[in-house]
């Protein structure tokens, strides 16, 4: 728990920062969510959590740093095994859209209250206090936001919750610094 904390921390403060170099390139996104799964399996089989993967046809390649995208996917996952409770399912379908793609992970876990949706990107903030560090969502949503993408949540208290994350096929990366000799 303190080294995902100090990790989440670091991390956090570098986005904030501006130095967290991305390094962007080609991304098969189908591959990134199947690592993402794979990663997960055996915390959702701990949990008896179904994982199911759905991609569409002809999903686009991404220009993306495949690490931090592999990271906003294993903490959705992993949000939505943690706070799920034993014999749900998380599905992850990926999608293209019009410029991009779409990949939503949704469970059909307790669901989230209105009131507390926006609260989920704020550091430390969480409506199940003493369950993580508070600090996953909001820096997913900043490695989203410096690929030029965004998470958006659709939950339904009782019913489930559904994380959609939008990228372009394109992100609007800066050029790495050039050096002069």
């Amino acid at each position: 728990y303190m080294q995902d904390m100090v990790e989440s921390l670091l991390g956090l403060s570098m986005l904030q920062a501006g130095r967290l170099r991305l390094l962007p390139m080609p991304t098969d996104l189908g591959a990134v969510v199947r690592q993402a799964v794979a990663r997960n399996r055996v915390y959702a089989e701990r949990k008896q959590i179904t994982l199911g993967m759905y991609f569409e046809r002809d999903l686009p390649n991404i220009i993306a740093d495949d690490s931090r995208i592999m990271q906003v996917l294993e903490n959705l996952i992993g949000n939505a095994i943690k706070f799920g409770p034993p014999g749900t399912r998380i599905d992850i379908h990926a999608r293209p859209d019009a410029g991009g793609v779409l990949c939503e992970v949704t469970d059909n876990g307790p669901g989230i209250p209105p009131e507390d949706i926006e609260q989920l990107f704020r550091p430390f903030s969480s409506s199940k206090k003493g369950r993580g560090t508070g600090l996953g969502l909001p820096v997913s949503q900043k490695i989203l936001s410096e690929h030029g993408g965004r998470v958006v949540v659709d939950s339904d208290p009782g019913r489930g919750s559904r994380f959609i994350i939008e990228l372009p096929a394109v992100a609007p990366f800066s050029s790495p610094p050039t050096t002069s000799h």
